[in-house]
């Protein structure tokens, strides 16, 4: 796994984020790894993320029960600029995508449900109201999804 950039100076933190970075790193670096399809770029991504990090370690709440949520929402922000950076170049960042490949597999609700939640972002509190739907119906489908991928993409 990479390693934190060692030059980096978070005042009474430098421990903190190490043990964040410990926790987390490899799991977001999946993230980005499957949004982005390309190793050596979601490895650049990670590290600029973590710089971000210590650069403005004293915004982040550290006390707050989820960090993973906390990073995962920093990423997607990053990665937005991206999307729409390869977009306009004329790049798709997911068209070739091993991941987008399993998505084809997913009813057209599983998509919708797990895009809102997962990729956006969206409790899944909010969704069942907004769509008027009950909130179990709507985490039956997000685990559908997920179970769908898991067989169809061996994930």
């Amino acid at each position: 796994m990479l390693q934190i950039n060692q030059n980096l100076s978070v005042k009474n933190g430098d421990e903190r984020l190490k043990q964040v970075y410990d926790q987390y790193g490899g799991m977001l670096l999946g993230y980005i790894n499957q949004v982005i399809d390309n190793e050596k770029i979601a490895e650049e991504f990670l590290v600029n993320i973590f710089t971000d990090i210590a650069r403005n370690y004293n915004v982040w709440n550290w006390d707050e029960y989820n960090i993973w949520s906390q990073l995962l929402n920093f990423a997607r922000s990053k990665l937005i600029g991206f999307s729409e950076m390869a977009m306009a170049i004329g790049l798709d960042p997911q068209k070739n995508s091993a991941s987008n490949k399993c998505f084809t597999k997913l009813s057209p609700e599983q998509r919708h449900v797990l895009k809102e939640v997962y990729y956006k972002g969206r409790l899944i509190q909010t969704l069942a109201k907004n769509e008027n739907k009950p909130e179990d119906l709507i985490r039956k489908t997000l685990k559908e999804a997920f179970d769908q991928i898991r067989n169809t993409c061996g994930h």
